[in-house]
């Protein structure tokens, strides 16, 4: 891993997710996140780390009907937003996460099929 790049607190990380201190340190111990540790016992991130594209881990057995149907429209939502087809959610702060990937909605889910 290369830390040349710029390294995060756990406050900022859990900033920039929109998660809690304790969440964050959570995907840490289970390896969901890469960190180092200081030598005065402190989690840093790399920016590699925060920039890459996440998606959820909860599997979809655990999920209903109502429940994969809003993530499979929230899913044609953002990349709607990331082709510019919308109004409004433009700066949203998990679009952003996707919009510093080489190609946006590919990383949202399958690419965007336009449906006539």
């Amino acid at each position: 891993m290369n830390y040349l790049n710029k390294l995060y607190t756990t406050g900022e990380v859990a900033k920039i997710f929109g998660a809690s201190y304790v969440a964050v340190k959570k995907w840490a111990y289970s390896g969901k996140i890469k960190y180092i540790k200081t030598p005065g016992g402190k989690y840093r991130y790399p920016e590699s780390e925060i920039k890459a594209p996440r998606r959820s881990t909860i599997h979809p057995k655990y999920l209903d009907t109502q429940g994969l149907l809003a993530l499979w429209r929230e899913g044609l939502l953002a990349q709607k937003c990331l082709l510019g087809l919308t109004k409004g959610y433009l700066n949203h702060p998990q679009l952003i996460r996707f919009k510093r990937t080489t190609n946006p909605p590919l990383y949202i889910g399958t690419t965007y099929t336009t449906y006539t």
